[in-house]
């Protein structure tokens, strides 16, 4: 925790009293403590620092303030940065009535019947009236006709370093600043990141790398790093363990929140 970051009430969590307990989320604090936490509360609605708890007359004596702040940080109740996508539309799963179990998903089949499902969601026409057909005979490429999505491939194969270059260098920079890829406000908040896997791709060591758009290069951030297939969704461990290497895009708040807001 750093001494001077401004934690704010993560505004995904909501609190209430029930019974002897102050219920925080999935956290259940005594009731005993509850005019030192509605204290708390407030002061994490206008964004305190760990210093700036010392200019405040508490309840209690500072090691309890201490205590509880550090909970609540440590839980991720209060926050010094954005909440990561996961995080925020948890809550939004509240307000949908989904007609399928938790278990439904965990099933390959279900899986793929469910997709089928929406695929198929417009063959009933919601508006037929005054419908202007659009049937015309369009000569697509043939890249686009062939395109589809692998999730096995031959871990025997190496990557040519050449295949390599050409598909990260979509990624870069034409000028300095112009992309080949859309973003609003031309701003591409996006960073991205590619872990090598041992041998898989021609003369690239094994770890986790930096890549730089504006210089269309690539720098070690861990060397002999592993990243395992826990890392991923549990439909998307098998495509891990054959791939020869992963691509990771993250997201960068401070690059256009400035300009868009939250």
């Amino acid at each position: 925790m750093n001494q001077s970051d401004i934690y704010f009430w993560n505004p995904v969590i909501h609190w209430c009293v029930r019974g002897e307990n102050i219920v925080i989320g999935d956290m259940k604090l005594p009731k005993k403590i509850l005019e030192l936490f509605v204290q708390m509360y407030s002061c994490t609605q206008k964004g305190i620092s760990y210093d700036g708890l010392q200019q405040i007359d508490w309840p209690v004596e500072m090691e309890k303030v201490h205590k509880l702040f550090g909970i609540l940080v440590k839980r991720k109740i209060c926050i010094c940065h954005v909440n990561t996508p996961s995080q925020l539309f948890e809550s939004q799963s509240k307000l949908l009535q989904s007609k399928y179990s938790e278990e439904y998903f965990l099933h390959a089949a279900h899986v793929e019947d469910y997709r089928k499902l929406q695929l198929e969601r417009n063959k009933e026409k919601k508006y037929i009236e005054n419908e202007i057909s659009l049937n015309v005979n369009i000569d697509l490429p043939e890249f686009v006709k062939t395109r589809h999505s692998t999730r096995q491939f031959d871990t025997t194969k190496v990557i040519p370093l050449e295949v390599f270059k050409k598909l990260l260098g979509v990624f870069a920079t034409q000028d300095g600043r112009k992309y080949l890829y859309p973003s609003a406000g031309g701003l591409y908040p996006v960073n991205v990141y590619v872990y090598v896997k041992k041998d898989r791709v021609e003369g690239i060591t094994e770890g986790l790398y930096y890549y730089n758009s504006y210089y269309n290069s690539i720098a070690m951030v861990q060397e002999g790093g592993i990243i395992t297939e826990d890392s991923q969704f549990f439909t998307n461990k098998e495509i891990f363990l054959t791939s020869a290497f992963t691509l990771y895009f993250t997201y960068c708040s401070d690059v256009n929140i400035p300009k868009y807001g939250g």
